[in-house]
């Protein structure tokens, strides 16, 4: 028995990678550097922009929004099962979606030059039944996931007709 057989028994989580959290905390810390630091030079030290209130209200604003990040890369996560994909999002809010994945036609990854240094992309599954696309954002090691996936849809639609099913590519 493969490893991945071991995994299509249960149901497992997929989460977008850190290192996506890690470049959004970086590029909100630079914004608030910039709005922080920037008035000052052109002020030369006069006005409000001086003072030590909007330092501190620009850092809790920025902690907000870190926070804010943390808890939505936290609380999205996706789960496939034996039979289905849930996606999960929301803290306070919680949106529950699932999918069957005999409703899915095909299975594919797409990564950019970043993601293929970094072994991270988007997994994205067609469903003429929903007529949308289903992506899943981010996703670590996504051709492993991906094949994953497209395995479990195989043996669900193994008594159907095979001329519909379009293989990981």
């Amino acid at each position: 028995m493969k490893k991945s057989d071991k995994n299509l028994s249960k149901n497992y989580r997929l989460r977008q990678t850190s290192l996506v959290l890690l470049f959004r905390i970086f590029l909100v810390e630079l914004f608030f550097a910039l709005i922080a630091f920037f008035p000052r030079y052109i002020l030369f030290e006069s006005g409000e922009f001086s003072s030590p209130t909007f330092f501190w209200i620009l850092r809790i604003a920025n902690l907000c929004f870190i926070v804010a990040m943390f808890l939505r890369w936290q609380f999205t996560y996706y789960v496939v099962s034996t039979d289905a994909l849930s996606t999960h999002r929301g803290f306070l809010f919680n949106r529950l979606q699932t999918f069957d994945l005999q409703s899915i036609r095909s299975v594919k990854v797409q990564q950019g030059l970043i993601g293929k240094v970094f072994d991270f992309g988007d997994i994205i599954m067609e469903s003429p039944l929903l007529e949308k696309h289903v992506v899943l954002k981010n996703i670590s090691n996504p051709i492993q996931h991906a094949k994953t996936v497209d395995v479990q849809r195989l043996k669900i639609l193994e008594n159907k007709d095979a001329s519909m099913i379009t293989p990981v590519i």
